[in-house]
């Protein structure tokens, strides 16, 4: 719709007064559609008692030529379409790539184009009117010929949707759910045909009961002769009453997504390389993972296995929704669930998973994390301690077995008990340097083998801290508040005893607690001379001899019992049968605000490398440190109202992406052939499009030099089209530039190579998508005698309008 502003006024002031009028067609009338036409209503209107040769008329012009209208995209990869159920997904070949979604990526950007139109304006200003030639037939004003030449880019960016920001909304919005997983897919699937009966889910249980190293030593041969293969978790939903033919997620595509995620488990052995490319940020860049280990997420590169599951997570609930998220959910915890009970660690949690099975401690959860990992961490941990246990036991079984050979005599021996039996050190795990018993010098004293303080987690912690609070101030609370917090120490004490019997309180305190042993400076007299003599000893500092220490009476009451005797202090099984009952008890709402810091850690970390694939990092810089410091609140605080917040910066970030990714395919694509020398000028130039663009819908940036500049060349090609030329045309026009172009052989076999030899030729463009005229003069009004006074008169010609606004002026004192 044309929008008609029509002005009509009078301005009168210093002897002088000026008419304001207005005309405005929807066609152009064809009398009118030149310069010769305009200059003869511009004349008549300034007066035709004037002789021509009496004044002058400056005529400055624009030609804007149309460069790039909005088209379409062409999508690049295929896109699955919205109503169609993941139950359609299915294994044609094994190019799995190219049949499922990516799901090493969050998707980005915007599948529309964000450029409405790119505009060209060549102007020439202050020409006289005899040195022009405008007509139908033809004109002087060729664009080549102008230096100064503006480009001007309509942006829609407001109106594109974004990927990454609608998939995080519609994310978002699950929150709200209450429902659990159980109810979503385990009541549906209570009628399954595989349904296994009470007798044998009793039976399969007595054998893990029964069999609780087998699964590991069979694993332990597997790696060995070369095999990665793992049971997979989806095999065992059977026993679990769960029919996967009315899943909405196929198997065939929930398989696919367990391999990825479980590289090791790998069923289906393939040998196709994946086509999907991560995204990924330079792992030299201090500054942005300085920054990122702010936030309370999981993996820092992005790689871990929570930052793989919770990409799958988001893509899974934009395609089946709630059933299909829970479905995925249900099958990674199975798979979590299958890992502890065959004692295989969880890799993607602590780096190289053949260094943490080649450690001898296990790595405490790390509270910098999001509670999700630290819960995934803690299951690693009951893992890595059930390794453990279950080698103790083998070491225990073969020491019996070499210790105790077979006796093949058919007659019982006996033997008498003798009255004092010798007490035997056990759980001995290195000699403590040279020091040695104080009650037996002649023996070494030997560092015993300790249980390792029980990992916890931030809810543990809490949990912890709150129990120890409610008990009170009293002294019996503060007696139970001691015990609680003395059981690693009683547990030291004893290990301590059995790897060194005879040992007393101070020999612990030389090994556990160095600083409570301390010298001290004893005055004693000499009964021969009476003089008094200081010596210098060793002894328990001041704090271990106050009445009722601790310490004392932990050592009193503690038993000279082995570590592998003794009551766990971490009972990994209890603790992993938490995590399970933790895990399988969450509503999709809760499994949303879990995974939450994780997923916007990805989105950032997409939109960092987005950008950094672009070089985007100067215009970027000050949004991305914005939403970075916004990101660190809310994950620390978990604050889940706030993340619409972040969704915005997730936004800005791709509508700047978009846009560049939107001018390099419009001005840095095959047909511009830019050369290497000029690239970084051409990258300087399309920034600073980007900068203007951002700022206001119509950007217009002045190219200097017009067509005899880089930028001036590169558009010159990209307004070329192959249909419009022709050879005749050609040869005319190379024959006008042979001071630029010496000799060009065109050949009617050979267009490539014509357009190739055209490139730096200075060619006319198409006809101009819109003209403006501004036509000024200074002569006298109304009268031949009046004072000169300005005139002036602008044109807009296009396609839709005519228009034209003159400024009219008349001398009031001498008419």
């Amino acid at each position: 719709m044309i929008e008609r502003d029509m002005y009509l006024g009078l301005c009168e002031g210093s002897a002088l007064k000026t008419h304001f009028q207005t005309v405005h067609f929807r066609y152009t009338p064809p009398q009118y559609s030149f310069l010769p036409g305009l200059l003869e209503i511009f004349k008549s209107k300034i007066g035709n008692h004037l002789n021509e040769s009496s004044y002058l008329i400056s005529v400055s012009v624009r030609f804007t030529y149309l460069i790039q209208e909005l088209d379409e995209m062409k999508e690049s990869k295929r896109v699955l379409i919205k109503d169609k159920s993941i139950q359609d997904i299915d294994i044609v070949d094994d190019r799995l790539e190219d049949i499922y979604p990516d799901i090493k990526n969050l998707p980005f950007g915007s599948d529309q184009e964000c450029i409405e139109s790119i505009y060209l304006a060549c102007i020439w200003s202050n020409l006289s009117e005899d040195i022009i030639v405008d007509s139908e037939s033809y004109n002087d004003l060729n664009p080549q010929h102008s230096n100064h030449w503006c480009i001007t880019i309509n942006n829609i960016l407001d109106k594109c949707e974004y990927k990454l920001s609608n998939c995080l909304n519609q994310y978002l919005n699950e929150l709200k759910k209450t429902i659990t997983v159980n109810q979503l897919i385990g009541q549906a699937n209570s009628n399954s045909s595989h349904d296994l009966n009470a007798e044998e889910l009793k039976l399969k249980s007595l054998q893990k009961l029964t069999s609780s190293g087998s699964a590991a030593r069979k694993l332990d041969q597997m790696y060995s002769m070369g095999s990665n293969i793992v049971e997979k978790a989806t095999n065992k939903m059977r026993i679990l009453n769960i029919n996967d033919t009315i899943l909405p997620i196929d198997k065939g595509f929930l398989d696919f997504i367990m391999d990825y995620l479980f590289p090791d488990a790998n069923l289906r052995q393939s040998n196709v390389s994946s086509n999907q490319v991560i995204n990924k940020v330079d792992s030299s860049d201090d500054f942005f993972f300085k920054k990122m280990s702010l936030l309370k997420a999981s993996s820092l590169k992005n790689d871990g296995l929570l930052n793989k599951f919770v990409i799958c997570l988001n893509l899974i609930n934009q395609l089946g929704k709630s059933a299909a998220l829970a479905q995925l959910w249900q099958e990674f915890v199975l798979e979590l669930r299958y890992r502890y009970d065959s004692a295989v660690l969880i890799p993607g949690l602590e780096g190289d998973l053949k260094k943490v099975q080649s450690e001898d401690s296990m790595k405490a959860p790390d509270l910098s994390r999001c509670l999700l990992h630290q819960k995934i961490q803690m299951l690693n941990c009951c893992i890595k301690k059930k390794l453990e246990r279950q080698q103790i036991e083998k070491e225990i079984e073969q020491q019996i077995e070499t210790e105790c050979p077979k006796n093949n005599s058919d007659e019982d021996e006996f033997f008498d008990c003798e009255d004092e039996q010798p007490v035997i050190a056990e759980g001995r795990f290195k000699q403590f340097g040279e020091l040695t018993l104080l009650r037996k010098p002649s023996e070494p004293l030997y560092v015993p083998k300790t249980q390792e303080p029980a990992p916890m987690t931030e809810d543990m912690l809490e949990q912890h801290a709150s129990v120890l609070l409610n008990l009170g101030n009293n002294d019996d609370a503060s007696l139970l508040r001691a015990k609680i917090q003395s059981a690693s120490l009683l547990s030291d004490m004893q290990a301590f005893k059995a790897a060194n019997p005879g040992c007393v309180l101070e020999d612990f305190v030389r090994w556990y607690s160095p600083r409570d042993w301390v010298q001290v400076e004893i005055k004693e007299t000499d009964s021969d001379s009476n003089e008094e003599k200081i010596t210098k000893k060793y002894d328990l500092s001041n704090r271990m001899k106050i009445p009722g220490n601790m310490w004392v009476e932990v050592w009193e009451n503690a038993k000279s019992v082995p570590v592998r005797r003794q009551k766990r202090l971490f009972d990994d099984t209890k603790e992993a049968e938490q995590i399970f009952e933790w895990l399988n008890s969450l509503s999709i709402g809760q499994i949303i605000e879990h995974t939450l810091p994780i997923i916007f850690y990805s989105s950032i970390y997409t939109c960092y490398a987005e950008a950094f694939n672009l070089e985007l990092s100067s215009i970027t810089e000050s949004i991305f440190e914005a939403m970075i410091d916004k990101a660190i609140k809310i994950t620390r605080n978990n604050d889940t109202n706030k993340y619409q917040d972040l969704v915005n910066y997730i936004k800005s970030f791709e509508q700047i992406v978009t846009l560049m990714k939107s001018l390099n395919a419009k001005f840095k694509n095959r047909k511009a052939k830019i050369a290497d020398a000029d690239m970084e000028e051409v990258e300087n130039f399309l920034k600073k499009l980007l900068k203007q663009s951002l700022d206001q819908e119509f950007c217009q940036i002045n190219i200097e030099n017009g067509a005899h500049s880089v930028i001036g060349l590169l558009i010159s090609r990209l307004c070329r089209k192959k249909n419009s030329i022709r050879k005749p045309k050609i040869s005319r026009y190379l024959n006008e530039y042979q001071s630029i172009k010496s000799s060009i052989d065109v050949s009617e076999d050979e267009e490539d190579e014509d357009a190739k030899n055209m490139n730096n030729v200075l060619l006319p463009f198409e006809k101009p998508f819109q003209r403006e005229y501004i036509l000024r003069s200074s002569v006298p009004r109304p009268a031949p005698y009046s004072r000169q006074s300005p005139q002036r008169m602008y044109c807009r010609i296009n396609n839709i309008e005519f228009k034209l606004a003159g400024a009219f002026t008349e001398d009031t004192m001498f008419f």
